[in-house]
């Protein structure tokens, strides 16, 4: 299956960690949403302790990330032995998986159908954490996404929580070097 990941999945090293698909996944490419959708934090992440990202529709551009070629019993609840990623995403409860109409970055279309996790009910109340947005960053800058982009995510996480200034960043900072201007005040 083709799968669409846009929160802390991005990371290529957390997906296919022992603990979540101890290397089932396969990147295929980057792309962005057909349609614009907000990124924000509206889901409880009982795993991680804090609010998961969620894009939302409405939003004014389109959101990047990554598509993973996964097999199917990786995917779906009681497909195989090992967490699924339908387990991992609480799909059901927090979300609900669906496909989703993508942009790849050289412009084309995927030729398979994609899914992605929505959020079933969210939330505008929840507080995400350093220990999860670092996951995000990472696999942000990991795959390359577009600068502006990850400066926006980045916004988005300092505007959920702005006691994440400092570490988010400090953190891209280190990935891109001194002259990065601050998310918080432009700089």
């Amino acid at each position: 299956m083709l799968i669409f990941q846009y929160g802390s999945n991005l990371s290529s090293v957390r997906l296919n960690s022992e603990q979540r698909l101890g290397g089932a996944a396969r990147v295929v490419g980057i792309a962005c949403t057909e349609q614009p959708y907000r990124f924000r934090f509206p889901v409880w992440g009982g795993i991680n302790g804090c609010a998961a990202a969620g894009i939302l529709p409405g939003g004014e551009q389109p959101v990047w990330g990554v598509i993973y070629a996964i097999p199917e019993e990786r995917v779906i609840h009681g497909g195989g032995p090992g967490p699924t990623l339908d387990a991992i995403e609480d799909e059901g409860c927090d979300y609900r998986r669906g496909p989703i109409d993508l942009r790849l970055a050289n412009g084309g279309r995927p030729d398979e159908e994609v899914h992605t996790y929505h959020p079933r009910d969210p939330r505008e109340d929840l507080v995400t954490e350093w220990h999860y947005v670092r996951h995000i960053l990472t696999g942000a800058l990991e795959h390359e996404l577009p600068r502006d982009y990850v400066r926006q995510i980045a916004d988005r996480a300092i505007d959920n929580n702005p006691a994440l200034a400092g570490p988010v960043h400090r953190h891209l900072v280190q990935a891109l070097g001194p002259g990065l201007k601050s998310p918080v005040s432009g700089n």
